[in-house]
């Protein structure tokens, strides 16, 4: 498993550049972020969370802190599973009172970086959620899906990144480009490999 550190250095080995290293940790931080919201086998994930009787909106505090984009969402009591499904705030406004709306939750929103139920619950129940992660850079000594599923993607794009706007490398760009655009086929390839169907769409 290859850390960030061990990223840093192959792509000065592989750019034979050894005065970039502070290019090479911001490019990296770019290209991460720059593939942060799309798609792939490696930044797909499933948790739960529990509610809180009377409780309408869930931060943070209890739910996943790396939710990008929830993708579905269901409900377990009494050991039966129904879906939870997503509604807009403006509809959940004109449905609930605040006060006397109390239930199973049937509806949920995303509002100000939390998730709002509908009815508020009137007791414990354990919500299921299935959600593209957030996977931020790693320290230097550590690793992540960046650094080692992602490792030949992140790796073509901050190389293509520095030949085109640093080292003035339009031939060596291009074909680090090139290699980019392979890497993200191979892990699309992977994604859909896994889902046993068509792809789906990235944010």
């Amino acid at each position: 498993m290859a850390t960030l550190a061990q990223m840093k250095t192959r792509i000065a080995e592989e750019l034979q550049r050894s005065d970039l290293s502070a290019r090479i940790a911001s490019v990296i931080t770019d290209a991460i972020e720059e593939y942060q919201g799309r798609r792939f086998a490696f930044n797909q994930t499933r948790a739960t969370f529990s509610t809180v009787a009377s409780q309408e909106y869930y931060d943070t505090t209890i739910i996943p802190t790396d939710i990008a984009q929830i993708d579905s969402m269901r409900v377990t009591a009494n050991g039966r599973t129904t879906p939870v499904v997503e509604s807009p705030f403006s509809l959940l406004e004109r449905l609930s009172d605040g006060t006397s709306t109390r239930g199973e939750p049937s509806r949920w929103c995303w509002y100000g970086q939390q998730i709002r139920l509908y009815p508020i619950p009137d007791a414990i129940y354990t919500v299921s959620i299935a959600y593209l992660q957030r996977i931020d850079a790693p320290a230097d000594n550590a690793s992540n899906a960046w650094t080692n599923e992602a490792n030949e993607l992140i790796r073509a794009c901050v190389c293509a990144k520095l030949c085109r706007k640093d080292l003035r490398d339009p031939e060596g760009a291009r074909e680090y480009e090139y290699a980019e655009l392979r890497a993200v086929r191979n892990l699309l390839r992977e994604s859909s490999q896994l889902q046993g169907g068509p792809l789906v769409g990235s944010m």
